[in-house]
């Protein structure tokens, strides 16, 4: 029978602090431990994450504003790769057009990939910055401006109504049924 191995209050912490900063996976955290001479079993680490949940959720609110941060950085940083690697793409894309080697469905594919993946990255690392990813305006009497504009040019012969940005979230259009 194994002996029973009995862990220390800094220990436990140092283990619920790996188990967070590896977002819950056991196995991660265990090999982090392990590599920093702190060696704790995987069946412990996973039973720790929920007989001490309260404490591993603590040590996740602290670790997630960092991780978070890191992941932003490394999505920026794989988005400006994937933006050279489009580039080059292209240049060899437009190379080979010009020599008239043009089978360049592979190439188109893959500027195509690359530029999407680039956006995806760009997007997603601005959400972990807490950055906006649109844009909105809203000017109150635009509506109203533009009817008045072209009813006086006589080029249109309609009723606009002003409808505020709540009435747009939900879909509804002025007074008539959104159709």
């Amino acid at each position: 029978m194994a002996k029973k191995v009995v862990h220390t209050e800094t220990e436990i912490e140092r283990a619920l602090a790996a188990l967070a900063k590896n977002a819950g996976n056991a196995a991660r955290a265990q090999r982090e431990l392990t590599a920093a001479g702190h060696p704790v079993a995987y069946r412990t680490l996973a039973d720790w994450k929920t007989r001490y949940a309260e404490r591993y959720e603590d040590a996740r609110r602290r670790y997630s504003k960092a991780l978070e941060e890191q992941l932003a950085e490394e999505m920026t940083s794989e988005a400006r790769e994937n933006i050279e690697a489009a580039r080059l793409s292209r240049e060899r894309y437009l190379e080979d057009l010009k020599a008239g080697k043009v089978p360049g469905r592979d190439l188109a594919g893959a500027i195509r990939n690359l530029a999407t993946a680039s956006g995806i990255e760009i997007d997603k690392a601005r959400v972990l910055q807490e950055k906006p990813t649109e844009y909105v305006e809203y000017r109150p009497g635009l509506v109203t401006e533009i009817d008045r504009i072209l009813r006086e040019a006589e080029v249109v012969d309609s009723t606009a109504e002003e409808v505020g940005p709540t009435q747009l979230e939900r879909g509804e259009r002025g007074n008539r049924p959104a159709t």
